[in-house]
């Protein structure tokens, strides 16, 4: 029994979708959050998908409670998942997170499971990822590294971490600067993630 709710985020990809939910269905969870995007104005391809990604989540069967987030209006790659995290964290403490497109192996939940009761209460962890780039990966010895990068392909959060969330880039441009040169002191680093986000 996975005991941490899982929050699952669709669009309108629905093969992909029911990936996901026969990787999970392995399991048994004890709660499950369903966030699926509405249509954008005026596609009617989306609005077919869409009612797939629905079906697909009204016929989950593994989970003893399944509470759906459907928005009135589109919402879009980032404010769909933030308004999905920031919903499901007005009743829980903790969560599971996972996109349409990333298909968790059966020792994911487990894993986030095991380090999210491990760090609870320990504020230098932010997040649990379920991806490993780090160069030197295959000489590592234990089952999980530090780091100070967040990879999102599957992941797990707490509501402390997620209510320091702010999701606007006008709130972040003026202090942009001093936030990359603490968090990436090497300037070929730094002018790699200050092109992705400027």
């Amino acid at each position: 029994m996975v005991n941490t709710p899982v929050l699952l985020i669709a669009f309108n990809r629905p093969e992909m979708l029911q990936r996901v939910v026969d990787a999970l269905s392995v399991h048994r969870l004890s709660k499950l959050y369903a966030f699926v995007d509405i249509a954008r104005e005026g596609n009617v391809e989306d609005i077919n998908k869409i009612q797939m990604c629905k079906e697909i989540i009204n016929k989950i069967d593994f989970c003893d409670e399944v509470i759906t987030i459907y928005p009135e209006q589109n919402l879009g790659c980032g404010g769909g998942p933030f308004y999905a995290i920031t919903t499901a964290f007005e009743k829980e403490t903790k969560l599971i997170i996972l996109e349409d497109d990333c298909v968790p192996s059966a020792a994911f939940p487990a894993f986030c499971e095991e380090l999210l009761n491990k760090y609870n209460d320990e504020n230098r962890v932010q997040m649990i990822s379920g991806h490993n780039f780090s160069w030197n990966f295959d000489k590592i010895k234990s089952s999980y590294i530090f780091s100070h990068y967040a990879h999102f392909g599957g992941w797990a959060t707490w509501k402390r971490s997620w209510d320091k969330v702010v999701f606007s880039i006008e709130y972040y441009k003026p202090k942009l600067e001093v936030i990359l040169k603490k968090g990436f002191p090497d300037q070929t680093e730094r002018k790699f993630f200050t092109m992705k986000l400027v």
